[in-house]
Formats: structure tokens, sequence, C-alpha cells
């Protein structure tokens, strides 16, 4: 999910949807889809 943060975030800012969709899209993250919107906000709020 970190890798993904990192690939997503553009011109310094991090568009949630865009990551959320990527996230989505791996089925070892998928499988936790219940978490993975919260972690991502985590991420998000760390980053900056």
């Amino acid at each position: 999910m970190l890798c993904l943060t990192v690939a997503v975030i553009s011109g310094g800012k991090l568009d949630m949807g865009a990551l959320i969709k990527q996230a989505m899209a791996s089925t070892a993250i998928a499988e936790h889809q219940k978490e993975a919107p919260r972690y991502a906000q985590k991420l998000a709020k760390t980053a900056h």
C-alpha cells in the first residue's frame, strides 16, 4: 500500500480515489477491503 501511495502522489498531492482504486485492483489488498481505506487515510496523514 505504501508503494501505491508513493506512485499515486502527483505534484505533491495525493489523490485518495486513485489510490483506493489501484489498491483494490490488488488481490492482496482487496482481501482486506474494509481496512484498506482506513489504512490509506492513515498513510496520507503520515505523509503530510
